[in-house]
């Protein structure tokens, strides 16, 4: 099967969706599916930004990058594009015709995806990877209402549709009609595993909490380096270690010094897979305040290295599992003295810590990147029967 994925963020541009796209095009690949992936051309200032080497990924013989003129926009990643209108897509397939197109955006390479799909006749499946207080942090709130609505217009131009986490289907409301259904990101779990055994959170003598990921306003890493000031009160070597980049940087590096904690937040830059990789697993926990995730990928990873998760939990309380079975421990949104008090309590107890890291770990073996594409290959086949 010939399958083409469109999406308006993809290397070197930081964040989930770039990397469930990855993982997906490889997985299918290696069940033996030929992929197109359609994308933004990002300028060489976007490479040095993310401090990506200026050349396409090596994703193997079976996956074709098209990258789409684009001109920047600015973003909470300082990488984003917006894509050109263009007809390059629908010529390229003239030699390329998908078997099923898949989109993974609802704008400028989603409305090429669905011109495509269109043109030649092909199923269009899409993805729906975002939350909508994601979306009213960026949008004006008297264009929210339509902002939805032409989110919900465009996934109902789709064969099938399917989201991370289920309520992302309870915000588009009763109006969806395509058949839809959750389906996970993977995470790649040979690259992202548990070291051997090693001293506990509480035997290291520089307790380190890590995040990872965009430094974004919805993202809310200002709170994780207010109760780093909080925890060092009873344990002053603790350490806050934040990889990434982002346009909340500045204030961070402002907010740590007047807490008089600079030298205790490391700002690690943007790291490489195999590099992240490798802090988690010389770290002892994986924090974020974050209550607009519809799935982190960056936290599914530091799991999968064996780290118990310390986290802002959704108000609405839509995770199906139970948090605690999952090496995770929730406190509520903006609930700075929980979240310091929660890393107290692991650090103190390094028991606790040692069992919730096995559950972390645990919980992650059902995203690989083996099971999730098999049962996209499972969804593909169905769509393309039904069409």
């Amino acid at each position: 099967m010939r399958i083409a994925i469109f999406s308006d963020h993809f290397h070197p541009e930081l964040g989930g969706i770039q990397d469930a796209v990855d993982c997906l095009a490889r997985g299918l690949a290696a069940r033996g599916h030929e992929i197109d992936i359609y994308v933004p051309r990002y300028s060489p200032k976007e490479y040095r930004r993310a401090g990506a080497p200026l050349r396409e990924p090596d994703l193997g013989p079976s996956i074709s990058i098209h990258r789409q003129a684009s001109i920047p926009y600015r973003s909470s990643s300082l990488q984003t594009r917006v894509i050109l209108p263009s007809y390059t897509p629908i010529s390229l397939m003239k030699h390329r015709r998908p078997d099923i197109i898949h989109s993974h955006t609802v704008f400028g390479l989603g409305l090429a995806a669905l011109a495509a799909a269109r043109f030649w006749g092909v199923p269009l499946v899409a993805t729906y990877h975002m939350a909508m207080a994601v979306n009213a942090t960026y949008v004006p709130a008297n264009l929210l209402k339509n902002f939805t609505a032409y989110v919900r217009w465009y996934l109902n131009q789709c064969d099938f549709v399917s989201a991370p986490a289920g309520f992302v289907f309870e915000e588009l409301g009763s109006n969806l009609r395509p058949r839809h259904q959750v389906i996970s990101n993977s995470i790649d779990l040979d690259l992202f595993s548990a070291p051997g055994p090693g001293p506990s959170a509480a035997a290291h003598k520089h307790p380190t909490l890590i995040y990872a990921g965009k430094f974004a306003q919805e993202k809310r890493v200002d709170l994780l380096v207010a109760g780093l000031q909080k925890v060092r009160e009873t344990i002053p070597e603790a350490t806050l270690s934040l990889a990434g980049h982002g346009d909340q940087q500045g204030k961070l590096n402002e907010l740590a010094q007047a807490l008089n904690i600079k030298d205790s937040v490391h700002f690690t830059g943007t790291l490489d897979k195999k590099q992240l990789a490798h802090a988690y697993q010389a770290s002892d926990i994986f924090v974020s305040m974050s209550d607009s995730e519809v799935q982190s990928v960056s936290q599914m990873q530091a799991m999968a290295c064996g780290l118990p998760v310390v986290c802002a939990m959704r108000k609405d309380g839509t995770d199906s599992a139970s948090p605690a079975d999952q090496g995770i421990i929730p406190v509520a949104p903006n609930a700075v003295d929980d979240f310091a008090n929660a890393i107290k309590r692991l650090v103190a107890k390094p028991q606790m810590r040692s069992e919730m890291s096995k559950l972390a770990a645990s919980a992650m073996q059902p995203y690989s990147i083996a099971s999730i594409s098999a049962q996209w290959e499972l969804q593909y086949a169905e769509v393309a029967e039904r069409a």
